[in-house]
């Protein structure tokens, strides 16, 4: 949903099989414009940084310091 209406979407997986899947279901589907890393989120994906917007889908009891860090400046 979101490559349809972002330049570019950067999404990360913890679990392997999982990251694998939503990889191939998105060639499979004719995105280009995604991609999945097998990675703990919390830390980000720093090496497109900085980001307009950082969603979560996962609970924690506060916003991990390395997702704040790579978000861009809000706009005035």
């Amino acid at each position: 949903m979101l490559a349809a209406v972002a330049g570019q979407v950067y999404a990360l997986e913890r679990i392997p099989e999982l990251a694998r899947e939503a990889q191939s279901r998105l060639r499979r589907l004719g995105i280009y414009n995604a991609a999945i890393k097998c990675f703990d989120g919390t830390y980000g994906w720093n090496e497109f940084a900085p980001y307009r917007a950082i969603l979560v889908a996962a609970a924690a009891p506060e916003a991990p310091k390395p997702l704040i860090d790579q978000l861009a400046p809000a706009a005035a």
